[in-house]
């Protein structure tokens, strides 16, 4: 029998919880908007939000490190950090948008370029948003977490509103731009009055430091973009909108249940990096992956019934390649808490910026074969090839970590089983 007051077990519950709770609503409205569009549009939108996470990634300019770490030890130095960058962020923004625009206009039609390029410029307020590093560095989360859920229970509102009355696809930009516009004043307000002591004093000395530190991280965020959305724009560049949008939807539906394995894995994943133990390590994969293993196997046996139920005959191509979409996403998880471990490690973040930039070159080039070759069931392949090795092959470069170890470890059915019931029972 569980101990149900045990620590691991209740952080579990908490974040299934927490997890579902968000992730049921989005999903829902995802659902009803993406029936309501169909495959085309949505891939169009697709297309909009793929373009502006390339633009965001460059006019962040690696803030989710530099931001979070200043913060964690210095919080007004980070405050003016994101005072003293503001223009320049925005102007990195607007030009990245302007450059992506020209690319869109020399590879769409013009009407269909001009709504891409709408979409990437109404996300313009989240690129601004640099405060979430700040708010998380500095154990302010709660901030972070109650102007998110402002943000997103608006646009879910104004999505549902929008499929009611029965409006065009370019209505379906202003949610984008509302939601972060609410991100963004929530969170400036914030700080404005927070720091409302500290004069502005013009100082080139802050943002230059910003720019030259943060640009090594500028290379990695903008890299781990690239091979995350390049399946998405070689998939419109070789097919279609109508493609793009089917692949949208199996992203949503084949990642829709990684909550549950997730929770899990992040409560035992925290006690293997606070005992450092390589056993700890593989008992936290062990977890993840066995929990998985039904779910999967059902998204394998019935991929044509959950298409159907979630999103209607239109989607239908989901099913072919919803099985891949839903290994590809476990293995997503598990790299990222491969990533978590080496980050640890001695020089950990040099080897994962070295690995970011293999993993952009292996995508781009097993994206560009796959995709042209076999089309919707090739991005699928590339998908879970890249993945795969990300999680396996790349990490075994590192010699500190250890990882091989830790990956020979989850094999040991037996041990991992009674070690797992040990720690939910203490």
């Amino acid at each position: 029998m569980f101990n149900l007051k045990n620590a691991y077990f209740l952080n579990s519950i908490w974040l299934i919880i927490d997890k579902f709770a968000m992730l049921a609503g989005g999903l829902i409205v995802s659902t009803i908007v993406a029936r309501y569009l169909g495959p085309e549009q949505l891939g169009k939108i697709s297309l909009g939000v793929s373009m502006s996470l390339l633009c965001l990634s460059i006019s962040h300019w690696g803030a989710s490190y530099t931001i979070f770490n200043t913060a964690a030890n210095k919080p007004v130095r980070s405050y003016l950090y994101i005072r003293d960058t503001f223009y320049h962020r925005l102007c990195l923004y607007v030009l990245a948008w302007l450059l992506s625009s020209v690319y869109l206009f020399y590879s769409l039609s013009s009407d269909d370029a001009l709504f891409v390029s709408v979409v990437c410029i109404s996300n313009i307020f989240l690129a601004l948003d640099i405060y979430q590093f700040h708010l998380n560095g500095s154990l302010q989360s709660k901030v972070n977490a109650k102007a998110s859920l402002a943000a997103k229970l608006t646009s879910i509102s104004i999505r549902i509103l929008l499929v009611v009355v029965g409006t065009n696809l370019w209505w379906f930009v202003l949610p984008i731009a509302i939601e972060g516009a609410i991100l963004f004043y929530r969170k400036s307000t914030y700080f404005k009055n927070k720091y409302s002591h500290i004069k502005y004093r013009k100082d080139k000395s802050i943002s230059l430091y910003y720019f030259k530190n943060g640009l090594p991280y500028l290379i990695s965020s903008f890299l781990i973009v690239v091979y995350t959305k390049v399946n998405e724009i070689f998939l419109n560049q070789f097919m279609s909108f109508n493609e793009l949008g089917i692949y949208s939807a199996s992203l949503l539906l084949g990642g829709a249940w990684i909550f549950l394995p997730s929770s899990i894995g992040t409560s035992l994943f925290s006690k293997a990096l606070n005992s450092g133990y390589r056993k700890d390590y593989s008992i936290a994969y062990f977890a993840t992956i066995i929990v998985s293993i039904p779910i999967i196997i059902i998204y394998c046996i019935f991929p044509e019934m959950i298409t159907n139920i979630v999103f209607g005959e239109e989607y239908q191509r989901v099913s072919e390649i919803l099985p891949y979409m839903c290994i590809a996403s476990l293995f997503s998880l598990l790299g990222f808490f491969n990533n978590r471990h080496i980050a640890t490690t001695t020089k950990g973040g040099k080897f994962l910026l070295n690995k970011t930039i293999c993993l952009a070159i292996a995508s781009i080039l097993t994206s560009y074969v796959m995709v042209s070759s076999f089309g919707l069931i090739g991005v699928a392949l590339s998908y879970m090839f890249v993945e795969l090795i990300n999680l396996t092959l790349l990490n075994y470069f590192n010699r500190v970590a250890k990882v091989e170890l830790v990956h020979y470890g989850i094999f040991k059915i037996k041990t991992n089983t009674l070690q797992l019931i040990n720690i939910f029972k203490s």
